[in-house]
């Protein structure tokens, strides 16, 4: 049986999915903590260039065929880069591109 509900079943994991650990929340909610406090020190200091770097190179969606869930507005295209503000970059199916600062992406 699933641990997700019927309508976000196909688009959802967990850590303990992906990792097969159990994962302390505790642990994880501090874990996150330093680092954005780390990453927000390089921001402010005038270093988010190195903090876009880091997160695009670890971004797996780069690359990759998505479909976006903005509120009522769905369109798909390919996630091509991160901007200057953080905001996922996709070109559309039509060639335009859009800035992505919220919703749900897919990779499909």
């Amino acid at each position: 049986t699933s641990e997700f509900p019927p309508e976000i079943e196909s688009s959802s994991t967990s850590l303990k999915l992906a990792t097969g650990a159990n994962i302390s929340r505790t642990d994880l909610a501090i874990e996150i903590l330093r680092e954005l406090d780390h990453d927000y020190s390089r921001i402010v200091s005038g270093k988010f260039s190195s903090v876009a770097d880091e997160w695009a190179g670890n971004c797996s969606t780069l690359g990759k065929r998505v479909k976006i869930n903005i509120g009522q507005r769905r369109f798909t295209g390919r996630a091509e880069a991160l901007d200057e503000a953080g905001s996922l970059l996709i070109r559309t199916e039509h060639g335009r591109v859009e800035r992505i600062t919220s919703g749900d992406v897919i990779v499909i």
